[in-house]
């Protein structure tokens, strides 16, 4: 009876060790992929803010360089103006 015991405690023990393992290696893949996760969306966060960061720039050169044409056309049509 004893020997029967000792056989259900070692395979309650191993049980509950593999059990445990598995666990442990479900949660280093979950956490794993979980991270991988958050660094892609980290990266297409700052990539779509540098991507808009560029156009917002593209569009303030295009309307600092419009301003300044009509404002050298204003400045020809006003010389012009008071040399007739």
């Amino acid at each position: 009876m004893a020997n029967a015991s000792a056989w259900f405690a070692l395979a309650g023990v191993l049980g509950g060790v593999t059990i445990t393992g598995v666990l442990g290696l479900v949660t280093a893949a979950l956490n794993h992929r979980w991270g991988e996760q958050s660094r892609i969306s980290t990266y297409r966060e700052q990539e779509g803010s540098a991507i808009r960061d560029q156009r917002r720039e593209a569009c303030h050169n295009y309307l600092v360089a419009t301003n300044s044409f009509w404002q050298a056309i204003d400045q020809l049509n006003l010389s012009a103006s008071h040399g007739e």
